[in-house]
């Protein structure tokens, strides 16, 4: 088999991939997307859940409205709310409880305390 034929996966590729479609999703959601973080850093520290739980409390509770043009944002959502420090991984699995959701497995996500940028903010 030559080079040219092999069909050996490549991680990084695969996640370059992943992280240009969310960014993708995150610049068509606009408004929305501000909007969605600024309600995710409402919740009271040290709230755990599979980000679902979060979703279904900021549509219900708080009031997030309108939903977002993709579902895929809220995919999108969740990993900016990692990458921004807002939300951080437990490295626990939970199932998800909407039917949609097919009680599939995720990782429970933590409010952090302090978000990097907020603390940053604190120090100045």
């Amino acid at each position: 088999m030559s080079k040219d034929d092999d069909d050996t996966l490549d991680l990084f590729d695969a996640k370059d991939a992943r992280d240009d479609a969310l960014e993708a999703v995150k610049r068509a959601s606009g408004e929305w997307f501000e909007t969605a973080l600024s309600t995710l850093e409402k919740f009271p520290p040290g709230v755990e859940g599979v980000f679902e739980m979060f979703r279904v409390r900021m549509v219900e509770e708080m009031g997030l409205s309108p939903p977002p043009n993709h579902h895929n944002a809220w995919g999108a959502l969740a990993s900016n709310a990692v990458k921004r420090g807002i939300l951080e991984g437990t490295g626990r699995m939970g199932r998800m409880k909407t039917a949609k959701s097919h009680a599939r497995k995720s990782e429970i996500l933590r409010r952090r305390w302090t978000s990097p940028a907020k603390a940053e903010l604190e120090l100045k």
